[in-house]
């Protein structure tokens, strides 16, 4: 035993094992090398500091056959383990050195298939320590199992419960109703199909509303001077229907969803319509 070397990382007793002591040169480390304990499991070098107990484990991992990217998540998940990383130099010294006592926790979990060749590194009793595979913290690389229950915890709960974003309702406005004046500036071809369908929903109505006519009432003096010379009477009943409809149109839009349909009020109906240079009078039947 060099003087240099620690008591308490000593190999144990095993049959049938054999142990080397050896040091790799690295700039990657203060003392200029690594003085280890050697030997091999599955073909692969099994190695540990002699003076500061650090396990290389990626040794250990790759003769259980597992592959290193499963360390770089173990280093990930644990940031206080306090790993060395030797890159460059040496081959069988690369790779991840961790604290002996973090070496042996670890070990227990994920070991089981080599626990009696570990026997050297952590000693006797190592092979009634390591977990089955069938114990529910098997193959767990925290440091704190506790740790990996929350993590499936908050994973489930995220499943369960998917994200949803609440839909959102326009609030109705008086902007929704339609006047007279607007309904006026329609084309002619859209209020006479909205007036068909008022006609339906007035068939389907057991309460009828007071009957209409629009008539023309005589233009201006003036108003030939102001109007083409074509089919008068034409231009006359599209405008008279065109009220008529407007007016159908305004009960569509005083419509509250309730059936029957109730009565449209005359006093919400002006009594006379300008329309250009002509007025028409809207006659109500009782």
């Amino acid at each position: 035993m060099d003087d240099n070397d620690c008591l308490m990382y000593r190999p144990f007793q095993s049959d049938n094992i054999q142990i080397k002591k050896d040091h790799y040169s690295t700039s990657l480390d203060p003392r200029g090398y690594i003085p280890v304990y050697e030997y091999m499991i599955n073909n692969t070098p099994i190695m540990w500091d002699r003076e500061t107990g650090y396990v290389h484990f990626t040794g250990i991992w790759k003769a259980l056959g597992n592959s290193k990217s499963d360390i770089v998540k173990m280093v990930d998940s644990n940031p206080e383990l306090g790993t060395k990383k030797i890159r460059g130099g040496f081959l069988r010294i690369q790779g991840t050195w961790i604290p002996y006592d973090y070496a042996h926790l670890l070990c227990k979990r994920t070991a089981w298939h080599i626990r009696k060749e570990l026997i050297p590194i952590f000693g006797q009793k190592f092979p009634f320590e390591a977990l089955h595979p069938d114990h529910q913290d098997y193959g767990c690389l925290l440091l704190d199992p506790i740790k990996k229950l929350s993590h499936l915890k908050r994973n489930t709960m995220r499943q369960s419960k998917p994200y949803t974003r609440p839909m959102k309702r326009k609030p109705r406005t008086e902007n929704n109703k339609m006047s007279v004046t607007r309904l006026l500036n329609m084309d002619i071809d859209d209020i006479l199909s909205s007036e068909e369908e008022l006609e339906d929903d007035d068939q389907q109505s057991n309460t009828s509303s007071p009957s209409f006519r629009v008539i023309q009432t005589y233009p201006s003096d003036n108003w030939l001077n102001h109007v083409p010379l074509y089919d008068a009477n034409r231009i006359d009943q599209d405008i008279i229907d065109t009220i008529s409809a407007t007016i159908l149109l305004q009960r569509l839009s005083q419509d509250d969803g309730l059936r029957p349909f109730k009565p449209l009020e005359s006093s919400v109906i002006p009594s006379k319509v300008i329309v250009g240079h002509q007025e028409f009078t809207i006659c109500w039947d009782n």
